[in-house]
């Protein structure tokens, strides 16, 4: 089973067999994923400036440094970015579902103009 992209990607210990210490070494590693998962926002914004400081110079204004990664301030980046990214996610689903609300009393309304002489 291991030779697919993703049986390839779960064997963690390479011995081309998915075993239970694959899904222990998976479970082990988990916590590190969603640590990259939230971080992800505050780190891509920390080297965007460190990458591109020659021409920005705001991470020599502020003094922004490699060290920054998954500190403080790239935690309260991520947290904001996360939280944007769930009122989007709220908003996009309430949206739909007005949608849906309006596709449903419009089948109703059509029905009683058919029964209306």
């Amino acid at each position: 089973m291991a030779e697919t992209p993703i049986g390839r990607l779960l064997d963690m210990d390479g011995d081309g067999a998915l075993t239970l210490d694959d899904a222990r070494a998976i479970l082990t590693r988990l916590p590190d994923w969603a640590a990259q998962a939230y971080f992800y926002p505050g780190d891509s914004l920390i080297s965007f400036l460190l990458k591109y400081d020659a021409t920005l110079g705001l991470a020599r204004r502020f003094e922004i440094k490699p060290e920054w990664h998954g500190g403080v301030f790239s935690a309260f980046i991520s947290l904001v970015a996360w939280i944007v990214v769930l009122l989007v996610l709220v908003s996009v689903a309430r949206l739909i579902g007005r949608g849906l609300y309006w596709l449903r009393t419009m089948k109703k309304r059509k029905r009683l103009r058919a029964r209306l002489p």
